[in-house]
């Protein structure tokens, strides 16, 4: 009995890579303007079972709407939360890794002031992370 509990209360190890998220194509939760976070990174710490904190601002490149009706890209830093949905054997080298849903707030750091809207905009989307080979 001692060395199931004991099991089940050793320390997991993991590397830190594994809370490094890759983040693509993110929409805009609002309707309003259509923003884009097109890719990204950021880290992650485990708070309880899935759901895990940005642990530092993260980086996005958003695809937003410029003033003369035209696109343009501008980067962003970005803070939210995760819920890893699933695990998944990634296609390409069959590598482990995990789905997660992200809720996320952006702030866009170049010329602000000539977009359409304000300068911070909530986001939600999809990142991945991958883990060790087994």
């Amino acid at each position: 009995m001692s060395t199931e509990r004991e099991q089940r209360e050793a320390p997991t190890k993991t590397a830190w890579w594994q809370h490094v998220h890759v983040d693509a194509l993110w929409p805009m939760t609002q309707w309003r303007a259509s923003v884009y976070g097109v890719v990204g990174m950021h880290a992650t710490m485990e708070v309880s079972g899935r759901f895990q904190v940005f642990i530092a601002p993260g980086i996005i490149l958003l695809n937003m709407p410029a003033p003369g009706g035209d696109r343009e890209w501008k980067p962003a830093t970005d803070w939210g939360f995760a819920f890893r949905l699933f695990d998944f054997t990634f296609p390409v080298g069959n590598r482990p890794a995990s789905l997660h849903l992200n809720i996320a707030r952006a702030w866009v750091f170049a010329n602000a002031g000539g977009v359409p809207f304000d300068s911070s905009i909530n986001l939600a989307g999809f990142s991945v992370t991958f883990k060790p080979v087994p």
